[in-house]
């Protein structure tokens, strides 16, 4: 879900890469089980397009294809994400990815919305009681509750779906306010840990991370999906192969970040190393080593650190 823009007014939107966007699609094959199933990640440069050329490769296909929904991004960085679960050409394993797909905020073209909503009053209408039919069909005036009924019925392979209550969840909203609190905190953090991109406007060329809203959606470094207009934290794509190639870290993954750094920190403070062993000695041993351990990292990075100033200074 977006967070509302009262907190996110001073979020810049991420720049685009040069060339230009295009609608990503995702079509499911329904066979019977999951490992027998597979997905084709395609594109179109029109909405209208992507209804066109699932219309088309279902009139061909011989075991039946639902139209799962497309976004707004790039077919390349998509297909890189899934290469090692590629079967052929467009078509990658759907068991491997399956996770990812439900968890990505897809749109659907009007028709097959509509199709579906029409559809559902013959296939699982008939069979509820007056006072339920009318009730459901109510719900499924509202476009987000008929849409993710209809990718939930595609990701499981079915022609019927049992629908469950749907509404609003408050809870994930207040979790992403809050998430908006811990951000400042959890840049550092992820600075600290070498994540950030290198910024020429910054003072000294530090890599900083920066909180960005997305204008395309995209995996996150942990495969995590950033969906276009949420915020994330935007980190250096060299971490990767490239743009097409999963980077930035999405709250969520923050969020699990800044919950296993401040765990790691109540445990440091409660000298959890001491308490692995009564013999003083011993304690005194471990905090000794951990510190070795430390000042040999830095000493490492400081080493580097002066390679590279000596390179630059050679170069002048």
């Amino acid at each position: 879900m977006k967070i509302p823009k009262k907190y996110i007014k001073k979020i810049p939107v991420e720049i685009k890469q040069e060339k230009g966007t295009h609608y990503v699609y995702f079509i499911l094959t329904q066979n019977e089980k999951d490992e027998d199933r597979s997905v084709k990640i395609g594109m179109s440069s029109t909405e209208n397009g992507v209804l066109s050329r699932f219309e088309a490769a279902n009139t061909y296909n011989p075991i039946g294809l639902k139209l799962l929904g497309y976004l707004k991004g790039y077919e390349r960085d998509w297909h890189n994400y899934f290469k090692e679960h590629k079967i052929k050409g467009e078509w990658f394993s759907f068991k491997e990815i399956k996770s990812i797909l439900a968890n990505l905020k897809l749109k659907l073209p009007k028709k097959i919305l509509d199709n579906y909503r029409n559809g559902w009053i013959l296939r699982e209408g008939r069979y509820n009681s007056i006072e339920d039919r009318i009730q459901e069909e109510g719900k499924m005036k509202d476009s987000r509750y008929a849409t993710t009924k209809y990718q939930q019925m595609a990701l499981t392979g079915r022609e019927y779906f049992y629908h469950r209550d749907y509404e609003e969840d408050e809870k994930v909203k207040e979790n992403y306010i809050e998430d908006i609190n811990d951000a400042p905190h959890i840049c550092r953090i992820l600075n600290l840990l070498g994540f950030g991109k290198i910024d020429l406007s910054y003072p000294g060329y530090n890599k900083v991370v920066k909180i960005i809203e997305a204008a395309t959606a995209k995996l996150d470094l942990f495969n995590d999906p950033i969906n276009e207009g949420e915020i994330y934290y935007r980190t250096d794509p060299s971490y990767g192969s490239g743009y097409d190639a999963p980077y930035g870290i999405s709250l969520r993954t923050g969020k699990k970040l800044f919950k296993i750094f401040k765990n790691y920190m109540k445990v440091r403070n409660n000298d959890f190393y001491g308490s692995l062993s009564s013999g003083t000695k011993h304690k005194s041993n471990i905090k000794i080593n951990e510190k070795v351990d430390l000042c040999n990292i830095l000493g490492s990075m400081a080493s580097k650190i002066e390679r590279e100033i000596k390179g630059l200074d050679e170069k002048r």
